[in-house]
């Protein structure tokens, strides 16, 4: 009898033990799911506006941007080795505008503050026995530095030939077509920054960069302010 007792009060404390693990385990479950719930919403909520706005865009001085695309200009010119004295084209500074990255771009609304620095230039009276050892050069140069072919021009038809192409450079972002073609025996440089976040601090300076026609690449300082 007293064996049983014992092993009755026993029993009942083991219940007990357990019933009072399963209570704390409740509060704690009960405790949890609210902060849970709370950190899903959240994750939610950010995924949602990742999808609707997109990436957001990094931020850059546009001046350091503008004489960067400017030297690069500089840079193919020189290597380009087109004859002298050339008829210049087009030579431009400008800039485009950006769009969210997300599915509120089907809006078609620039993003405010964000833009993409370019330079376009051209050179008139270029024959294709100029134009395309020129372009091979560049090609050439390109490859070596590492920069991404992107896109090939080769067109030939009635009345026309084209030819070019488009490299991006992986460090920077930025991209450079180059283009000719016999309807007017024009070669077109374009050197575009990628779309970047001007600086709260920097928005009024930055206005007057661009819409102007810079003093590179031709060698004269030839400003040609043709959008063409």
């Amino acid at each position: 009898m007293d064996g049983a007792g014992a092993g009755g009060e026993a029993g009942g404390s083991g219940a007990d033990a357990r019933t009072e693990r399963g209570s704390r385990a409740a509060r704690g479950l009960r405790a949890v799911v609210p902060i849970v719930c709370v950190l899903a919403i959240v994750a939610l909520t950010a995924a949602v506006g990742r999808v609707w706005y997109g990436a957001p865009y990094r931020t850059a001085d546009p001046a350091q941007a503008a004489e960067r695309i400017q030297e690069r200009s500089q840079r193919v010119y020189d290597l380009l080795r087109l004859p002298e004295p050339v008829a210049p084209a087009r030579n431009f500074l400008d800039h485009r505008v950006c769009r969210d990255r997300g599915l509120r771009n089907v809006t078609g609304d620039p993003e405010p503050g964000v833009m993409a620095p370019e330079h376009r230039w051209g050179v008139d009276g270029v024959s294709e026995g100029v134009a395309r050892p020129a372009l091979d050069r560049l090609r050439e140069r390109l490859t070596a530095q590492g920069w991404e072919h992107i896109h090939e021009r080769e067109a030939r038809g009635p009345g026309l030939v084209e030819t070019g192409f488009r490299f991006e450079d992986p460090a920077s972002g930025d991209t450079l077509d180059a283009r000719w073609n016999s309807a007017r025996g024009a070669l077109f440089v374009d050197v575009r920054a990628p779309c970047a976040r001007v600086p709260d601090a920097l928005a009024d300076a930055s206005r007057d960069l661009f819409d102007r026609a810079p003093d590179r690449p031709f060698p004269d300082g030839t400003t040609v302010g043709t959008q063409e």
